[in-house]
């Protein structure tokens, strides 16, 4: 992970410790990603394609994450990086997160879309 994540995440997780108290994650440190629930994936408008319709799938049918702390997180699966140069250094760039459509779930899940078609 680029250095500069390292101070952000720290700064992150105490902006959250002050506001909310220590955090009980459930699953991984950052993001608290855990493939268990309660909510899932197709619920989140972070899922790569959900806003638009088109879910993105992979060939075993997992998804991709694009929050930015899912995609930051160092326990979460990733996409792997382009391969991209700028003829003096690689472009390093967070990835989207791999995650279980039907299962998986983080402590940022958003789905504020199916409660607006509810009302």
């Amino acid at each position: 992970m680029p250095p500069q994540y390292d101070v952000a995440l720290v700064k992150l997780q105490s902006f959250v410790d002050i506001a909310t108290g220590p955090m009980k994650w459930k699953g991984t440190k950052l993001a608290g990603y855990a493939a268990a629930g309660p909510y899932h994936c197709q619920d989140c408008k972070w899922l790569r394609g959900r806003v638009q319709g088109k879910v993105f799938r992979d060939a075993v049918g997992r998804g991709r994450c694009m929050h930015p702390i899912m995609m930051a997180d160092p326990q979460v699966e990733h996409e792997e990086p382009p391969q991209e140069r700028d003829n003096t250094r690689e472009i390093e760039q967070p990835q989207p997160a791999i995650v279980d459509i039907a299962f998986g779930c983080c402590n940022w899940v958003d789905n504020d879309l199916r409660m607006k078609k509810a009302e």
